[in-house]
């Protein structure tokens, strides 16, 4: 099993990994930012400048470094500022005792002096910085896709807001309703409810008790929200707001490694959205840029996906001009426990592999 990491950088998943593949990941089948042929016309998708923005926000990568604690190797993560080193992240039981830090990030502690990383790691490839900026700008383009409720309908009791008109309708709308076993229905589009109509209703936000004719009522479980939501924006051509629902389904899925979600990835298919490049970006952690799928979803999803993310996924990891820290995660995403027994491993850095190393405990 894989521990789930203490560090404030990262977080391993408890979900059983899928099958290791091997390949070449497929070439581009669309030029770098235009919105793909399979897309259709009436979509929304970002102008080539927001892409090239994005890309120039992009932070570095994070450094990892071995380094002596409390009587012990730890694997630290590093970034360097103007200021000098700082503390990002570091495995053992010093993440979360404050023994070093009150909270990370923070100033390279003095328990540690003398033991700062002697430089970073080179620049990603442009390749792989052209799929985070990919990811993050149709994740983020068209702004949240969950919208707050106004104050005036904000009861005085935290946890209660009176239930709005619409979201009253909607709860009376059989199709503003799909049932538990959502993720269990063939995503084929005779079989989808169509709720591109009701994106603005599903936009609002929830509260987890809601007053519905008088009588108080649970609201519903986030995984159907989310579910809902994402597959109205998808039908709606907003494709900003499909991918965030995307993102928050996959978050919200929880189930037996025997369970999978299936077919996910044809809500993004619906809008032209390369499925394996938009995970591939998702998953890149960068100073400044925290990856937004954490692990164990990126296993959630390759169980789904499979073949060519699971190429795009090993390629990264066994190139050598990747960052260490990035490289690691694109092995555990992929490979099977122990970690150390996968092909990947003997050519990693020593900090990397004792950072699988530490996850394997």
């Amino acid at each position: 099993m894989i521990a789930l990491s203490t560090s404030s950088c990262i977080a391993a998943s408890h979900d059983a990994p899928a099958p290791i593949t091997t390949g070449a990941p497929s070439p581009p089948s669309t030029p770098r930012w235009e919105r793909p042929p399979s897309a259709p016309a009436d979509v929304t998708w970002p102008a080539p400048e927001v892409f090239e923005a994005t890309r120039a926000s992009l932070g570095r990568a994070i450094t990892l470094g071995q380094v002596a604690h409390a009587g012990h190797w730890e694997v630290a993560f590093a970034r360097r500022t103007s200021e000098g080193w700082e503390l990002v992240g570091i495995t053992g039981e010093a993440s979360y005792d404050g023994t070093l830090c009150d909270s990370f990030p923070c100033a390279w502690p003095r328990a540690l002096a003398g033991q700062e990383p002697a430089d970073e790691p080179s620049a990603l490839p442009d390749a792989l910085l052209d799929d985070v900026a990919y990811a993050r700008t149709l994740l983020a383009f068209e702004g949240p896709l969950v919208a707050e409720p106004d104050e005036a309908e904000t009861s005085d009791a935290p946890a209660l807001v009176v239930i709005t008109p619409e979201f009253e309708r909607a709860r009376q709308d059989p199709l503003s309703r799909i049932p538990d076993d959502a993720w269990d229905l063939d995503l084929d589009a005779d079989q989808l409810p169509y709720l591109a109509p009701h994106l603005d209703v599903l936009r609002l936000r929830p509260p987890r008790r809601v007053f519905v004719c008088g009588l108080e009522m649970l609201s519903p479980r986030p995984r159907q929200i989310a579910f809902m939501r994402a597959l109205a924006a998808a039908q709606a051509g907003r494709t900003g707001w499909a991918v965030e629902g995307w993102t928050h389904t996959i978050r919200r899925w929880f189930s037996p490694p025997s369970s999978p979600p299936r077919r996910h990835g044809r809500l993004l298919a619906m809008l032209g959205v390369d499925a394996a490049r938009l995970v591939l970006g998702l998953s890149i952690e960068l100073t400044g840029h925290r990856r937004v799928l954490s692990l164990s979803e990126v296993r959630r999803v390759v169980a789904d996906l499979g073949g060519d993310l699971v190429a795009r996924l090993r390629t990264l990891a066994a190139d050598p001009a990747v960052d260490p820290l990035n490289r690691v995660l694109a092995i555990a995403a992929v490979a099977a426990p122990p970690l150390s027994s996968d092909p990947l491993y003997a050519t990693l850095p020593d900090s990397a592999r004792a950072l699988l190393d530490a996850w394997s405990r």
